[in-house]
C-alpha cells in the first residue's frame, strides 16, 4: 500500500511539475515572439491534455498564434529566396549577354579593320594608278618634247647648212 500511496504522490509531483515547466516555457516563449513584458501575456489559458499513456500534452490559445507568427517569417524567407533566385537568374542572363556583346564587339572590330584595310588598298590602287597615269603623262610629255626639240634642232641646223 505504501508502494501505491508513493506512485501517486511520485506522478502528481511529476504532473505538477510538468505543468509549471510547460507554463513557464510557453510564458518564455511567447513573450518572446511577441517582443513585450508578463503584462501582455494576461490572457495566457493553459488547456492540459493527458493521453491513454498517462503522457501530458499541452495546447493553449495563443498556439494559433505562434504558429501564424511562425509561418510569417517563413513566408517572408521564401519570397526573400525566391527574389534573390530571380536577382541570381537575372544576373546571369545579363552577364551572358555581356559576353555575347563583347564577342559582337570583337567581331565588328575585325570586320572593321578588315575594311580599313580594303579601303587603305583600294585607296593605294588608285593613287598608284594615277601615279603611274601620271609617270605615263609625263613620259608622253617628255617624248614630244624631245621629239619638238630634235625636229627644231633639225630644222636649225638645215637652216644654217643651206
Amino acid at each position: 500500500m505504501d508502494i501505491i500511496f508513493a506512485i501517486c504522490i511520485f506522478k502528481t509531483f511529476y504532473y505538477v511539475f510538468y505543468i509549471f515547466a510547460l507554463i513557464f516555457l510557453n510564458f518564455k516563449n511567447t513573450s518572446n515572439i511577441k517582443g513585450s513584458n508578463a503584462a501582455d501575456n494576461d490572457n495566457f489559458i493553459l488547456i492540459i491534455k493527458v493521453d491513454d499513456d498517462e503522457k501530458v500534452t499541452d495546447e493553449n490559445e495563443t498556439s494559433a498564434e505562434l504558429e501564424t507568427v511562425n509561418a510569417q517569417p517563413m513566408e517572408d524567407m521564401n519570397k526573400k529566396n525566391q527574389e534573390i533566385e530571380q536577382l541570381r537568374k537575372e544576373s546571369l542572363f545579363l552577364q551572358q549577354k555581356i559576353e555575347q556583346m563583347g564577342e559582337e564587339s570583337r567581331l565588328l572590330n575585325y570586320m572593321n579593320c578588315c575594311l580599313q584595310q580594303q579601303e587603305a588598298i583600294t585607296l593605294r590602287y588608285i593613287y598608284t594608278d594615277r601615279l603611274d597615269t601620271y609617270i605615263e603623262d609625263i613620259t608622253q610629255y617628255r617624248r614630244t618634247l624631245d621629239k619638238l626639240v630634235d625636229h627644231r634642232h633639225i630644222q636649225v641646223t638645215h637652216l644654217l647648212s643651206g
